[in-house]
Parts: C-alpha cells; sequence; structure tokens
C-alpha cells in the first residue's frame, strides 16, 4: 500500500502479451480493481505456460528464444504477420474487457507499434482504443537519451521520468 493506495504489480521481465493478457483476465476474477494500467510488450514476444508455470522467450533475439527448442522452432517457423494480427487481437479484447465492466483504465505498448516497427522488424501496427497513454515509453525515454546500450530497454530514472510527466494520463474515464 501506497498513500492509501494498494498497488498489485503483475510485471515481469521478458514477458510478452500472451502473459499480459491472461494475468490481467486472473486478478480481475480473483478480486476487484479501481483502476488498471497494462502496459503491453513486444508484438513478436512468445509466452507458454507449463504446469502453471510462464516460460518466456523474450522476443525473437531473448535469452529462451536462443536456447529453447520450443522457442528455436517457434521462431524459425513464424508466420510474424498472422501471429501479430493475433497479437494485437488479444491486446484489444482486453481492453474492450475493461470497457465492457467499466474499469477505469490506461494502457500503451512498450514502444510505438506504429511508428518504431524496427524494433522487431515488422510492418507498423496502429491501435487506436480509448485511455491510451502517448508518448510510449520506449519513445519518451529515447528521446531523454535513457535507453540502455541495446537501444531496445529503457533505463530505470527514464521510465520513473515518464511515469511522473504523464501521470495525468493515468486516470481516464
Amino acid at each position: 500500500a501506497h498513500n492509501d493506495y494498494y498497488v498489485y504489480n503483475a510485471g515481469r521481465s521478458g514477458a510478452g502479451n500472451d502473459y499480459i493478457v491472461e494475468t490481467v483476465h486472473e486478478k480481475l476474477r480473483q478480486q476487484e480493481f479501481d483502476y488498471v494500467y497494462v502496459q503491453f510488450s513486444g508484438l513478436l514476444r512468445h509466452d507458454i505456460k507449463i504446469d502453471n508455470e510462464w516460460i518466456f522467450s523474450g522476443g525473437p533475439s531473448g535469452h529462451n528464444a536462443k536456447k529453447n527448442q520450443y522457442f528455436i522452432d517457434f521462431y524459425k517457423n513464424l508466420n510474424a504477420s498472422e501471429y501479430i494480427k493475433k497479437n494485437v487481437k488479444k491486446c484489444i479484447n482486453l481492453l474492450k474487457y475493461l470497457d465492457e465492466r467499466k474499469i477505469k483504465y490506461s494502457w500503451c505498448f512498450y514502444y510505438d507499434t506504429y511508428k518504431n516497427p524496427s524494433l522487431e522488424e515488422h510492418q507498423p501496427v496502429e491501435v487506436k482504443h480509448d485511455n491510451k497513454i502517448v508518448p510510449d515509453p520506449h519513445t519518451f525515454c529515447n528521446f531523454m537519451n535513457q535507453l540502455a546500450s541495446d537501444g531496445y530497454h529503457f533505463m530505470y530514472d527514464g521510465y520513473r521520468e515518464w511515469l511522473n510527466k504523464h501521470k495525468a494520463q493515468f486516470f481516464l474515464k
């Protein structure tokens, strides 16, 4: 609890949207929340759940994608555009679910899927839906020179600054 708020952070390093969407649904079945913030991940990240434990690929160049045979085969045989369409649909369906239940929420992707598809080498994907936080944290941190040396991840201080500068967008509707 912080300032009379209970905060539940379901974020996990390397997680993709399968994990994010399923975890939000699961937590909302378990308890009520006054507000939900969803930061979707990269569109090519793939997760699997085995015996109730999540395994994350980290994306096509992620650690598990290079050492786990399941992910090696998955990415070798991947039709990226079809996978991205399914992934985006899952994200949109979660936002519709939040709308239908009149849950206050804000959301964004980790990076701008329309302006920065080079992070995962796919065609630009634009998702229009209410309560989207703009700019996304990656774009903001890049502008503020707060990206890690790999250019894919942002630094903690940059993310904190993004949260602080955009906090007014977090309680829409």
